[in-house]
Protein backbone atom coordinates (compact mmCIF):
# COMPACT_ATOMS: atom_id res chain seq x y z
CA UNK A 1 0.00 0.00 0.00
CA UNK A 2 3.18 2.20 0.15
CA UNK A 3 2.69 3.07 -3.55
CA UNK A 4 -0.39 4.36 -2.74
CA UNK A 5 0.27 6.50 0.67
CA UNK A 6 3.96 6.55 1.33
CA UNK A 7 5.65 9.26 2.39
CA UNK A 8 6.71 10.30 -1.16
CA UNK A 9 2.87 10.49 -2.41
CA UNK A 10 1.83 12.27 0.24
CA UNK A 11 4.31 15.41 0.21
CA UNK A 12 3.75 15.69 -3.64
CA UNK A 13 -0.21 15.05 -2.73
CA UNK A 14 0.54 18.42 -0.31
CA UNK A 15 2.21 20.31 -3.32
CA UNK A 16 -0.45 19.60 -5.51
CA UNK A 17 -3.06 20.76 -3.14
CA UNK A 18 -1.26 24.08 -1.73
CA UNK A 19 -0.95 24.98 -5.74
CA UNK A 20 -4.49 24.35 -5.87
CA UNK A 21 -4.87 20.79 -7.32
CA UNK A 22 -7.35 18.60 -5.95
CA UNK A 23 -8.50 15.25 -6.00
CA UNK A 24 -11.75 14.51 -8.02
CA UNK A 25 -13.68 11.77 -8.22
CA UNK A 26 -11.85 8.68 -8.70
CA UNK A 27 -12.63 6.91 -12.31
CA UNK A 28 -11.43 3.32 -13.21
CA UNK A 29 -9.13 1.01 -11.27
CA UNK A 30 -7.51 3.41 -8.53
CA UNK A 31 -5.00 0.59 -7.95
CA UNK A 32 -3.55 1.26 -11.06
CA UNK A 33 0.42 2.12 -11.71
CA UNK A 34 1.22 4.63 -14.10
CA UNK A 35 3.71 4.05 -16.61
CA UNK A 36 5.14 5.73 -19.62
CA UNK A 37 6.01 4.06 -23.02
CA UNK A 38 7.38 5.85 -25.70
CA UNK A 39 6.50 4.24 -29.32
CA UNK A 40 7.17 4.92 -32.60
CA UNK A 41 4.82 4.93 -35.63
CA UNK A 42 6.89 1.03 -36.44
CA UNK A 43 6.03 -0.30 -33.34
CA UNK A 44 10.13 -0.04 -31.70
CA UNK A 45 9.87 0.86 -28.34
CA UNK A 46 12.25 3.55 -27.49
CA UNK A 47 11.33 4.65 -23.74
CA UNK A 48 9.66 2.83 -20.98
CA UNK A 49 9.31 3.99 -16.77
CA UNK A 50 7.35 1.94 -14.52
CA UNK A 51 6.12 3.77 -11.48
CA UNK A 52 7.37 3.17 -8.48
CA UNK A 53 4.62 4.86 -6.57
CA UNK A 54 2.08 7.12 -8.38
CA UNK A 55 3.74 10.04 -7.82
CA UNK A 56 6.77 8.63 -9.70
CA UNK A 57 6.35 10.55 -13.36
CA UNK A 58 10.01 10.71 -15.24
CA UNK A 59 10.51 14.09 -16.37
CA UNK A 60 9.35 15.64 -19.77
CA UNK A 61 13.11 16.38 -21.06
CA UNK A 62 13.62 12.68 -20.11
CA UNK A 63 10.99 11.94 -22.71
CA UNK A 64 12.07 13.76 -25.17
CA UNK A 65 16.03 13.16 -25.21
CA UNK A 66 14.80 9.75 -25.60
CA UNK A 67 13.36 10.60 -29.19
CA UNK A 68 15.63 8.83 -32.23
CA UNK A 69 17.54 11.91 -33.71
CA UNK A 70 16.46 11.01 -37.94
CA UNK A 71 18.75 9.57 -39.79
CA UNK A 72 19.80 9.94 -43.62
CA UNK A 73 18.87 7.25 -46.22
Amino acid sequence: MGHMLGTNVLMRGLRAAFKGHMIGIPIGDVFQMPGVFLIDRKGVLHFTHYAEDVSDNPSNELILASIPKKTKS
